[in-house]
């Protein structure tokens, strides 16, 4: 196979990863557009899995890296400056764009364990963690099954439940509580979607690690209205495309060799 024959099939691959954001809104004023929309996507999802992890880097990458962007997406007037990327993510629906994020988690890897978590990750870093010495505990799952309204609404794929995990801590007499909400492809009872959701959460807990530790999600520099939340987003997509390739390699690892290696960059958006 030779370059041009290789380059138009992973631009129609491209296409079909971006099918599943081609109906986000786009709020700037369409006589004003200078970048598409998919072209910043695609440009930031290359971007994070090749190392970037603020919209500096990002730019940076568009720069050097453009003759390669070029292989999925015209960029006909290059890529945007850090401050207009940051801009623009900012103005994104944030619900929306991660309604897009879960429609194509289902469409590449299914529900894991049937369940996907729509609550997000809050962009802080934590103070500390709480022993299990003289802590209890409580958690109490409510699951809803009439989503008829929902799915007319978000079109999520699967779709057949809502559950609610509402989880009290009281260690050393401070009580704190949190609320989760999930949406589910499983249809149980509240007795047996727990345990799923509790196994769940234990992924979910790693991947904030994975967020934090090698992504540095709370130290991007986005930080205008939506758009720390949309990186977020970004950072999620690229964790489950580094996830694919076999191999042993660290996250890490992966990152940096897609960083050097274009080859490899492209096989993990056209897999």
């Amino acid at each position: 196979m030779d370059d041009a024959t290789a380059d138009c099939g992973a631009f129609g691959e491209a296409v079909v990863f971006l099918n599943h954001f081609k109906d986000m809104p786009d709020p700037r004023q369409r006589g004003k557009i200078m970048y598409p929309l998919d072209e910043v996507l695609l440009l930031a999802l290359l971007a994070v899995l090749a190392g970037a992890d603020s919209f500096v880097d990002i730019a940076r990458f568009g720069r050097m890296k453009l003759e390669f962007l070029r292989r999925f997406r015209p960029f006909l007037d290059g890529t945007p400056s850090h401050d207009h990327l940051d801009d623009i993510f900012a103005a994104l629906d944030p619900v929306q764009f991660q309604h897009c994020f879960v429609a194509w988690v289902a469409s590449v890897t299914g529900v894991p364990a049937g369940v996907v978590a729509i609550d997000g990750k809050t962009v802080r870093r934590s103070g500390g963690k709480a022993g299990n010495g003289g802590r209890i505990e409580t958690r109490t799952v409510t699951v809803i099954h009439d989503v008829d309204w929902l799915r007319k609404r978000h079109g999520w794929p699967g779709l057949n439940a809502i559950a609610m995990v509402v989880s009290t801590r009281e260690t050393k007499g401070v009580i704190e509580k949190e609320t989760r909400i999930y949406i589910t492809s499983l249809v149980m009872p509240a007795h047996l979607l727990g345990p799923v959701i509790r196994g769940h959460r234990a992924i979910e807990n790693s991947l904030h690690w994975v967020m934090d530790m090698i992504f540095r999600d709370d130290e991007c520099r986005g930080r205008t209205n939506h758009a720390p939340a949309n990186f977020t987003t970004i950072k999620h997509m690229a964790h489950n495309l580094l996830r694919r390739p076999a191999g042993k390699d660290s996250f890490r690892l992966r990152r940096k060799t897609a960083g050097l290696d274009d080859a490899f960059l492209a096989s993990l958006v056209t897999a």
